[in-house]
């Protein structure tokens, strides 16, 4: 990393900044990532990004390479693209798309309440309540000018450190201003409101059960639901969840497929990524697209032309061949840092040791070595092969949350509708049953120079979120590990002190009987072994002991208060509502399993733990530092 000294976020300098180094550094459109990573692939990623302290800050920059990767090249390439963006200055089109961004994320602060009193709360630590919205004033007044003088004051050589602490040149850098005050002047503007009125929040699932309405829509390949509400700035989601492939198509393909659909959000439909982001931004949409379809959030009033331009693009990716190699290259960088990491090499050991799936099935774990050598081996074409197969409707989950009506879920699936079908049929990839015998022999891997440790208990259960005594099973192992109230947290961590995190976990199959279960805790290398033996400890405690009605009733109440904040989460109504259209577990489902929680004794949780995790198969795992 380099990093340039700035001034603190009271000047209007930091500002004007903020907004420059925005069109350099931008990860869609900026031109560090179109010159260092796309044009001359001198680094996978490279993004950069400011911190503001009371008396200053800093402008980082880091760019990212595989192994094989010249530390100094990277960082050389990256901060003599920032220094010389700089002196040539922004163009007046850069610094109105950058202004944009900022003005607009300012916007959707208001969107969500909880995010807009964080704001004041951070304005007023600062010393001013105020600051946000002068900073704002400021962003949608700076001329092209200040911003220009600004980088060219303060992004230079000589005001540059880099991660070697080096001083860059022998001139004197310029002077920090010392502020004088941490307050705007007094008369500072009367700014218009910015949090709006919405309807009520949901308080549970019932709640969620009562919003939403399901659209039958004339198509035996879709599914449709809907959920009618005033939400806060008066936003809107619209999620288009396309499942495709089947086990057979899909066999030893997921990789290339991966790529595919990661390779979607760079462009279609005659636009380039850069162009498809810069309309997206003046639509004010946030958005995710790939081979499973779209999600986008916009204002209402531009929800239904940014789902347009989504589908457009969906429709005809451009799959474009530089982008191609640079994920391809980033996958296996990724596996290859793995190879050094002790904790994934022991997860990858583990999950090798779990795997009860044929060759080339879609779900087949694969240990990190096959995983580099798959992507390594993925061609372009096999990736077009991809989106020609399963690149068009083939079973569709639609979700809609905001000012809708029926006839607004019924015109998106009529533009859908019109797309071609896939060519591969689709059927749900089934699960493989737990295996009932794994060997449980103690994972270790230890590699020099990694001072912390990665400690788990990982089993698979051979039950499904159907079970009459599933609820009672959560119940249990959120007492054991679920939050801060615990027993592995008040253990580990508050009478040992021995770790830096600690939990139990439970992923529910909601189809075949393969229900995940892990225990988990981090700590400092040498407390590894130590850690391990508390974490069995306690499992072996709960089994032997069970639960008391007080540890229930606090589960219980901690599981009600969960779910409030799941309700109440409007950004993921849509997502959540195209989920439960997947496996059933609609808000009602959820809500009656709500109600089962709530009516738990002791006996019955105890009961379900001793059930599911008496005898199950658990393979413990350390990845840790080594002594040498």
């Amino acid at each position: 990393p380099s990093a340039w000294k700035i001034p603190a976020a009271y000047a209007r300098e930091n500002i004007a900044l903020r907004l420059a180094s925005s069109a350099i550094c931008s990860k869609d459109w900026g031109s560090l990532r179109r010159e260092v990573v796309i044009e001359r692939k001198a680094a996978l990623s490279a993004t950069c990004y400011g911190m503001d302290w009371q008396q200053a800050g800093l402008l980082v920059a880091t760019a990212y390479g595989n192994q094989d990767s010249d530390a100094e090249a990277l960082s050389r390439a990256t901060r003599e693209h920032i220094e010389t963006a700089a002196s040539q200055g922004l163009s007046q089109d850069q610094l109105d798309r950058a202004r944009a961004e900022e003005l607009t994320a300012f916007a959707r602060v208001g969107n969500a309440h909880e995010s807009f009193a964080q704001l004041l709360a951070e304005a007023e630590m600062a010393g001013d309540w105020r600051l946000a919205f002068w900073q704002n004033d400021v962003a949608g007044a700076f001329t092209l000018a200040e911003a220009n003088a600004a980088l060219k004051k303060w992004l230079v050589p000589v005001n540059r450190a880099d991660v070697l602490v080096r001083p860059a040149g022998a001139v004197a850098a310029p002077a920090l201003p010392n502020p004088t005050t941490r307050r705007l002047p007094d008369g500072a503007a009367d700014w218009p409101r910015v949090a709006t009125e919405a309807d009520a929040l949901a308080a549970s699932a019932a709640d969620l059960a009562k919003m939403t309405r399901s659209v039958a829509l004339p198509a035996s390949n879709v599914r449709a639901a809907l959920i009618t509400r005033k939400t806060q700035g008066d936003r809107a989601w619209i999620v288009f969840a396309n499942d495709y492939g089947n086990e057979a198509a899909l066999r030893g393909r997921m990789e290339a497929c991966q790529v595919a659909s990661s390779l979607y959000a760079f462009g279609g439909a005659g636009l380039t990524r850069d162009e498809l982001d810069a309309r997206m931004e003046k639509l004010q949409a946030n958005w995710d697209i790939g081979l499973n379809g779209i999600t986008v959030e916009a204002p209402r009033k531009n929800i239904e032309a940014a789902f347009d331009l989504l589908l457009s693009v969906w429709a005809a990716p451009s799959l474009p061949q530089t982008e191609f190699e640079r994920i391809k290259a980033s996958m296996v960088a990724g596996d290859e840092a793995a190879l050094k990491d002790p904790a994934a090499m022991a997860a990858n050991i583990v999950a090798l040791r779990l795997d009860n799936y044929p060759d080339r099935h879609p779900k087949k774990a694969l240990s990190i070595a096959q995983d580099i050598a798959a992507y390594r081996r993925i061609t372009h074409d096999q990736v077009r092969a991809c989106q020609s197969d399963f690149g068009g409707i083939a079973h569709v989950r639609l979700s809609l949350v905001g000012r809708f009506a029926v006839e607004d879920v019924s015109a998106a699936w009529e533009k859908i509708a019109r797309l071609p079908a896939a060519t591969v049929p689709y059927e749900r990839i089934k699960d493989q049953a737990a295996p009932g015998e794994v060997s449980t022999a103690p994972v270790v891997v230890a590699l020099p120079g990694k001072p912390n440790a990665s400690i788990a208990g990982q089993a698979l259960l051979q039950t499904t979120d159907e079970a009459e005594d599933f609820a009672a099973l959560r119940i249990a192992v959120n007492i054991l590990g679920g939050n801060s109230d615990s027993r592995l947290w008040n253990r580990l961590r508050e009478t040992d002190g021995m770790a830096y995190s600690v939990g139990a976990t439970l992923a529910g199959s909601s189809f075949e009987p393969r229900t995940q279960f892990a225990i988990h805790a981090s700590a400092a290398s040498d407390k590894a072994e130590a850690a391990l033996a508390s974490l069995r400890e306690e499992l072996a405690r709960a089994l032997k002991e069970g639960f008391s009605t007080e540890e229930v009733e606090r589960a219980k109440k901690a599981w009600a208060q969960d779910r409030r904040r799941y309700a109440s989460d409007e950004r993921l109504l849509a997502a959540r509502l195209a989920q439960t259209m997947l496996h059933g577990r609609d808000f009602v489902w959820l809500a009656k399993y709500d109600e089962n929680i709530a009516k738990l004794n002791a006996a019955e949780v105890t009961a379900a733990l001793r059930k599911h995790l008496g005898s199950a198969p658990i393979v413990w795992s350390i990845g840790k530092g080594s002594a040498g």
